[in-house]
């Protein structure tokens, strides 16, 4: 997301980080070049000067004028507050070139902590901005380089780090993408439990009974199968369609004519670039098979306008993995996300009307069907009487 020029939480903490990193750089380089000035006046002052012509004469005007100060001031010792209170001044001592230098490294020492505590209160400001807890930040202990990666990209290693203050399995799912995907879906569809299918071309077909948490629990594990290029569904279990039906293969514009005809779909996912998925909630229980299905055939060749082949018995994607189908890859040269675009899980506002309708229309079906078949009947009859 990144690459893309969006602001991610991830983001934003890796770009403090190299901030700090590259503070520290600059401060460390610092740090050496004040050594390093200060070993070159350290050498300076202990190698052995040659005295010049120059200088000599003026150690000599010093000398003399010191002398002559001296006794003018030998005089006058008798009279000064010194001599009246017994006391001898003592001239003021000139500090040392390593004396200079100490004081020297001790400033920069202090400004260098002064410093450090600056971007550690800046980074806790930004820590506690980002996960939306204002001042309570988790302190984060990290064994070394792999970790930190490890936090950034999101995963979970609760082996390795010790968190204070904050759930660490609820941190990790606050970055999770794929977690909260599969959460928003799976809230959405409001069933009581879901049946996972992992479907290769080249293996056998894996299917998974689980509810809204089971299904998290092993989102681990449903990533290392999209991985290794299974596709991962998801439908109502137990056979049960739980008042929910889908819609597969739409166009954007499809979408916003349901919209329109006031059958808004509970969820909306992005299987591939500019195709859809729509779960539609029409009832809060369960609705027979063959009214489900019509229904599902009747909207889709309402806003399509051509019939509606079901695929894969009526799974779904489920959000969060990636879409292995090869004409995908081979058109955009690589899988597509299946995206959560909607997930209000609300029930259609058109829902009864849709149920009455496809009543309506299954009753009408079935009454043609049976003078469809006692008119079979009676030229069945008709014929055995003939040739008999």
């Amino acid at each position: 997301m990144e690459e893309r020029g969006q602001s991610t939480d991830r983001g934003n903490k890796a770009l403090s980080i190299q901030y700090t990193n590259n503070q520290i750089k600059d401060l460390q380089e610092e740090k050496e070049h004040l050594e390093h000035e200060r070993n070159i006046e350290i050498e300076n002052s202990t190698k052995p000067r040659r005295v010049s012509h120059g200088n000599r004469i003026l150690s000599s005007i010093f000398s003399f004028a010191r002398r002559r100060k001296s006794k003018h001031a030998s005089g006058a010792e008798k009279t000064t507050p010194e001599a009246q209170r017994g006391t001898n001044s003592k001239p003021r001592k000139e500090p040392s070139v390593l004396e200079r230098n100490g004081a020297r490294d001790q400033s920069s020492s202090s400004k260098l902590e002064q410093s450090n505590a600056s971007i550690k209160k800046n980074n806790e400001k930004m820590d506690a901005q980002n996960l939306g807890r204002g001042n309570s930040v988790d302190s984060t202990v990290y064994s070394g380089a792999y970790d930190r990666i490890i936090d950034l990209a999101g995963f979970s290693n609760s082996n390795h780090r010790q968190t204070r203050g904050v759930d660490l399995h609820q941190k990790t799912n606050l970055v999770d993408r794929s977690y909260n995907a599969a959460l928003q879906q799976t809230s959405a569809m409001g069933c009581d439990s879901f049946e996972i299918a992992i479907y290769h071309p080249n293996r056998r077909l894996k299917r998974r009974f689980w509810n809204q948490g089971e299904v998290l629990k092993s989102m681990a594990w449903l990533k290392r199968e999209n991985t290794k290029g299974s596709d991962i569904y998801i439908k109502p279990g137990n056979n049960k369609n739980e008042g929910i039906i889908l819609l597969e293969n739409l166009s954007k514009k499809s979408i916003s004519e349901l919209k329109t005809r006031e059958v808004e779909p509970a969820l909306i996912l992005e299987t591939s670039p500019k195709k859809y998925e729509a779960w539609i909630k029409l009832s809060s229980h369960e609705i027979p098979l063959e009214i489900a299905s019509l229904a599902t055939k009747k909207l889709y060749s309402a806003v399509e306008g051509k019939g509606y082949i079901p695929s894969f018995h009526s799974f779904g994607r489920l959000a969060g993995f990636t879409n292995k189908d090869p004409s995908i890859a081979s058109m955009f040269g690589h899988p597509s996300w299946v995206l959560c675009r909607e997930a209000s899980g609300k029930k259609a506002t058109a829902s009864q009307k849709v149920l009455k309708v496809t009543e309506k229309i299954k009753a009408r079906q079935d009454k043609e069907q049976m003078i469809r078949y006692i008119s079979s009947i009676e030229m069945a009859k008709k014929g055995y009487s003939k040739t008999k």
